[in-house]
């Protein structure tokens, strides 16, 4: 028998608002953002080297739909996922750098990412074609003209600090017990087959300098830039043709691309990631895609729209469709723990409601709902705890605001379309996720519910009402 505090513990472990949802936990978007379900299906026609974006703020559940895609391209394909963003703050140990990165240093990471799934996968015997790609790397960190020329790069141990997921293993893969080629060991075993080669102790020291700040941007027609992107497809074709799989890159993390100069420079002026021979399915950021969607001519985006708690006709009032979601997901973690649902179905709608739609928040508002019962040691949550948990997320998220901002989202709720505003202000206000897309026949915005208060104030709920 769990005690209180035992059965809180376990509420705070399960609603993680940052590790993407395992098969068992996730619930399908059948109404809302199906997207694994309509990507799947296209990836396994026979076309050559398909590219798909989502697009979608942080938070918005990117992360556990990239991963589901791997459930239906295991048995036909090679799925190779890799976490950016993560890179960047584990083995980079600078998260900012990825505000600076370049397109052929994008490139030459799943160069790596790749490298890494053959060697500690497959056992694949690469020939030279990996002293390629690491001289090739060589040469864009030195800038020369030459890619002999620069510091020699150990390329295997960079792979190595690279994690990987990796889905539809063929050939010499995983044997009993979790072990595999190379002498490497999965970590973890995901459902649907993807499994885990986290980043080895050996590649703590990241030696590959990238996104680095003030460097001048590279151009696709420098040969240095080109001896990457060959090297990276020799990888790929090399495997494809060994294993007689095509390869699926699924590439999560960025989105944290916030820079628009940068975003222009590796998905607009830079056509490299488009001449990658593998399909490729991107998470990026939604307000930058808005900015640049006539322009993306090398994918086909894909709005990754938020969960609508409120309905568009009216936004006063809730969205019974959209709020039940929400309670299937918690109700399907309380489940998974073993015990009666320690919140009531009366208090999981008001959460589901402040949320916004928005996964991220709704995790964090349980989360903190779960805290605020083991302050008190009580078994079930009160009225009291979930008004705690709001009023925190409220002043988090209203945080910041200015005049200009709050103008915007007030002409937002005013707008019955509640169309995208031009300006740079509503971008900021996307990315911050406090102007949310929700999805019907085309995408539709609304202030974050955790803002209406404010708005209430500023006289925009009464005149969207009258």
């Amino acid at each position: 028998m769990l005690t209180t505090q035992e059965r809180w513990r376990g509420v705070h472990a399960i609603f993680d608002p940052i590790e993407p949802a395992s098969a068992e936990l996730r619930i399908a978007r059948t109404k809302y953002n199906p997207l694994s379900e309509k990507i799947v299906p296209r990836l396994k026609l026979l076309l050559p080297h398909q590219k798909f974006v989502l697009a979608g703020g942080v938070g918005s559940g990117k992360s556990t739909e990239l991963r589901a895609t791997v459930e239906g391209l295991g048995d036909v394909k090679l799925v190779v996922l890799v976490d950016l963003w993560r890179h960047f703050e584990s083995t980079v140990v600078d998260p900012g750098a990825i505000d600076h990165l370049q397109p052929a240093e994008l490139v030459g990471l799943l160069g790596l990412a790749i490298l890494r799934t053959g060697t500690d996968i497959l056992g694949h015997q690469w020939r030279d074609l990996g002293n390629k790609l690491g001289n090739a790397l060589a040469a864009i960190q030195s800038s020369s003209t030459d890619e002999n020329k620069g510091p020699k790069l150990d390329v295997v141990a960079l792979s190595r600090g690279i994690a990987v997921f990796v889905g539809g293993v063929v050939g010499a893969a995983a044997g009993p017990g979790g072990a595999i080629a190379g002498g490497a060991v999965v970590k973890t075993a995901i459902d649907g087959g993807l499994q885990l080669l986290d980043a080895v102790s050996e590649s703590t020291t990241w030696e590959w300098k990238i996104g680095l700040r003030g460097r001048k941007r590279s151009s696709d027609q420098d040969a240095p830039v080109r001896a990457v992107l060959q090297a990276t497809n020799a990888l790929l074709d090399d495997l494809r043709a060994h294993y007689k799989r095509d390869i699926v890159l699924l590439l999560d993390g960025l989105d944290r691309v916030q820079d628009a100069a940068t975003f222009e420079d590796l998905f607009v002026e830079s056509r490299l990631v488009s001449e990658l021979r593998c399909d490729l399915v991107a998470t990026l950021e939604l307000g930058l895609v808005q900015k640049y969607r006539a322009r993306l001519h090398w994918c086909t985006p894909c709005d990754f729209t938020y969960v609508p708690v409120a309905l568009q006709s009216d936004p006063s009032q809730p969205n019974i469709k959209g709020i039940e979601f929400f309670e299937l997901l918690a109700n399907q973690r309380f489940r998974k723990l073993g015990s009666a649902a320690p919140i009531a179905t009366k208090f999981i709608h008001q959460l589901a409601c402040k949320s916004g739609g928005r996964l991220r928040d709704f995790i964090s508002l349980v989360r903190e709902v779960a805290i605020q019962a083991m302050l008190e040691d009580v078994p079930n949550a009160t009225s009291a705890h979930v008004l705690e948990a709001i009023d925190q997320l409220r002043r988090d998220r209203e945080s910041g605001l200015n005049t200009d901002h709050i103008k915007v989202l007030t002409n937002v709720l005013l707008d019955p379309q509640h169309s995208l505003p031009a300006g740079d202000v509503a971008l900021d206000l996307l990315n911050r996720q406090l102007l949310l897309a929700y999805p019907n026949e085309s995408t539709w915005y609304l202030p974050h519910t955790i803002l209406m208060p404010l708005l209430e104030r500023a006289g925009a709920t009464a005149s969207a009402s009258s």
